[in-house]
């Protein structure tokens, strides 16, 4: 089983889908979007019944409108909108896209990262999670850093899941399969 090697070219849409996915299983970010949603919709509400207490009810029935628009369309909206902002945040952090050819070897011990400018080897002991989402497999180190592996550019694919998979078990980590992962 032990050592298997892949090689890939991650683009921009691989980065951007890890650090969407990232970003989706923060807490911080969880509780920004919810409130953002809630605040809005609950003033509107608010308003609406108010006018409803007047007895202004067609006012208060188009506060109460916009209110249910808000909670229907401002999560789609807001998705797009942070998707957008995190693709320019990476065009600005990469000037030229990415087109680097990466090898990952993966042994029982030490995953060795190789591409055109950089030689990495990390212990394997420093992971502590594995996550498959739709698009990735990433791989998650101790200090919080990761590396990501775009499932539908590696031939062997089969082969290395199931090293990792082995690899998981060993180490006693997790491997998540989030297959229905999705943006939203």
């Amino acid at each position: 089983m032990f050592p298997v090697t892949i090689k890939f070219k991650a683009d921009l849409e691989d980065y951007l889908t890890h650090q969407l996915f990232i970003a989706s299983k923060s807490p911080g970010i969880a509780r920004k979007r919810s409130r953002n949603k809630m605040v809005v919709g609950l003033l509107f509400t608010a308003a609406g019944l108010s006018f409803f207490a007047t007895e202004n009810i067609p006012v208060g029935s188009a506060f109460v409108t916009i209110a249910l628009l808000w909670f229907v369309f401002y999560p789609i909206w807001e998705a797009n909108y942070f998707k957008k902002k995190m693709q320019e945040m990476l065009l600005e952090n990469f000037k030229t896209p990415p087109t680097n050819q990466t090898t990952i070897t993966l042994a029982k011990d030490i995953i060795t990262v190789n591409d055109e400018h950089n030689s990495t080897q990390i212990k394997t002991a420093l992971v502590t999670l594995i996550v498959e989402i739709p698009r990735l497999i990433l791989v998650r180190f101790e200090d919080g850093k990761s590396f990501l592996v775009p499932k539908n550019k590696v031939e062997n694919l089969e082969e290395f899941e199931n090293a990792l998979h082995e690899l998981a078990k060993l180490l006693g980590v997790k491997y998540n399969e989030e297959r229905t992962w999705k943006w939203k």
